[in-house]
């Protein structure tokens, strides 16, 4: 996936980043079950073999579209509609001086 420290390059480090945060605790991520209308808590211990789908948080239609995947490929809880508390994210990634993540 790499494009020689390019935009790619960005955002695989940026979900990366976001992706140790939930599983370390630091953040908390939302989502909904396939044709759920209610959001849940998206567990740390869920992050342990699930991840974001990068290709899913490079669609034009992002809000509805970003969910995540197995790192093993094999069938599972799948969340969509990500969602992460803007107070969290900015306390994890000052925008002062920093540069953060800015893909969901």
């Amino acid at each position: 996936m790499a494009d020689g420290g390019g935009y790619l390059d960005q955002i695989e480090k940026a979900l990366n980043e976001v992706h140790q945060a939930a599983a370390d605790g630091h953040i908390t991520i939302w989502g909904r079950h396939s044709g759920a209308s209610v959001y849940q808590e998206i567990i740390r211990a869920f992050w342990l073999g699930n991840t974001l789908d990068f290709l899913s948080i490079l669609n034009p239609n992002l809000g509805a579209e970003t969910k995540t995947e197995r790192l093993d490929a094999r069938g599972g809880a799948i969340y969509q509609d990500l969602r992460i508390s803007s107070a969290q994210f900015e306390a994890e990634w000052p925008s002062e001086g920093k540069t953060y993540p800015k893909v969901l």
